[in-house]
């Protein structure tokens, strides 16, 4: 598996296209937190075999110096490129107001590529939230209007009804409602889009009192096996103390790098989330791979590999050591990995777990002694180990 360190760099998003691989991510060259309500950009990765990358710079930039780029994803329709994005423009409660304390006008918008690096706005391209289907508790501090979160948009192809379908991030615990995600269908790419009921209303299980977390983000979505699966991400601090309780009596680790799942039969919703595995689950119980906002592709031989980014090293992962499996007697989603790539986290980035933190220590230790080869070799020891 690759890591891989540009700038400051976050939600990545892959596609295969003419025998190359695209990377896309979030960057700035601001230091500092928030890093989301920095001075951003979409910048462009490219690869032949997800190892060796070439920086082919910035792609996409914001309109100005008040707005701010937010995830989005990607679709290869002949003879373009599609990227589906968001964007959000800062508004000052006052003149005084920092950039850390602005409010988000958040909207979505469609750019188009012919060669994945040189894009034009497809300015034709509107779908704008319905305050009777989504409602916000947040208003323009001038305008007498809401402010909404509507944003990173998952563009999916459904073949069962020939549908294209957007589905977006609104609502959480900073525009004072649950967290919602919103669906939209055409017939078009480009549409115009038909906005629907929510696909998931609330995030909750069954005896809950409320949505399990405030925000819900980074949504991906799988047909498989007559299902349709829709994984989101969500920031530990978010997750609602009943939620935690609940993950506990099931043995589940909390962190922030678990993506939840949830299942429905039409892929407009509702969406529930998977009770008994409610968790993307790892191989190996004892490691948790840092690796937030994960992204699911199909690559060319059928396998879904994975990439996200690890906060706060602002790491962009990708490669083809990590892939997505599924039973499906159990209903279970579980990331799999070889015991190589195991060491290889738990040594350089294991800081999740108390092997991992004992693990990067001696590493660190033995580097520091001159001791580089120890390490190594007891990777390299277990390649006789089936994965």
């Amino acid at each position: 598996m690759q890591t891989y360190q540009p700038k400051r760099s976050w939600d990545p998003i892959v596609t295969y296209w003419n025998g190359v691989y695209f990377l896309y991510c979030l960057e700035t060259y601001q230091e500092g937190p928030p890093f989301w309500l920095k001075k951003n950009h979409l910048h462009l990765y490219k690869s032949t075999n997800l190892k060796s990358w070439i920086d082919c710079g910035p792609v996409l930039f914001p309109k100005d110096d008040q707005e701010i780029l937010c995830a989005g994803s990607i679709m290869v329709k002949e003879p373009y490129l599609f990227y589906f994005y968001s964007a959000a423009t800062l508004i000052k409660i006052n003149e005084n107001t920092p950039r850390e304390k602005c409010l988000a006008d958040q909207e979505l918008r469609l750019a188009r590529s012919t060669d994945g690096i040189h894009f034009e706005n497809c300015d034709n391209f509107q779908l704008r939230p319905d305050p009777l289907l989504y409602p916000s508790g947040r208003q323009h501090p001038v305008e007498n209007r809401s402010l909404y979160a509507w944003r990173d948009p998952y563009i999916f192809h459904c073949q069962s009804t020939q549908n294209y379908y957007i589905y977006i991030v609104t609502g959480g615990g900073l525009w004072k409602n649950s967290p919602r995600i919103a669906v939209a269908r055409s017939q078009n790419i480009e549409g115009p889009y038909e906005l629907l009921e929510p696909a998931l209303k609330i995030a909750n299980i069954q005896g809950f009192s409320s949505s399990f977390c405030g925000e819900l983000e980074k949504i991906d979505i799988k047909y498989l096996n007559g299902i349709y699966y829709l994984f989101g991400s969500c920031w530990e601090r978010g997750l609602t103390e009943e939620f935690k309780s609940f993950l506990k009596s099931k043995n589940l680790p909390f962190s922030n790098y678990n993506t939840y799942v949830f299942r429905s039969n039409h892929p407009e919703g509702p969406f529930e989330l998977l009770t008994e595995n409610p968790i993307i689950k790892y191989r190996y119980s004892w490691i948790y791979p840092g690796i937030y906002g994960k992204y699911f592709y199909e690559d060319s031989d059928g396998s879904i590999l994975v990439c996200g980014w690890r906060p706060p090293l602002f790491r962009l992962w990708v490669g083809k050591s990590l892939k997505l499996t599924f039973n499906k007697r159990q209903e279970l989603f579980m990331l799999n990995y070889p015991v190589k790539l195991c060491f290889h986290i738990l040594i350089n980035h294991g800081l999740t777990t108390k092997a991992g933190k004992v693990l990067y220590r001696l590493n660190r230790a033995l580097k520091i002694h001159g001791w580089t080869k120890m390490i190594p070799l007891l990777i390299d020891s277990n390649k006789s180990i089936k994965s």
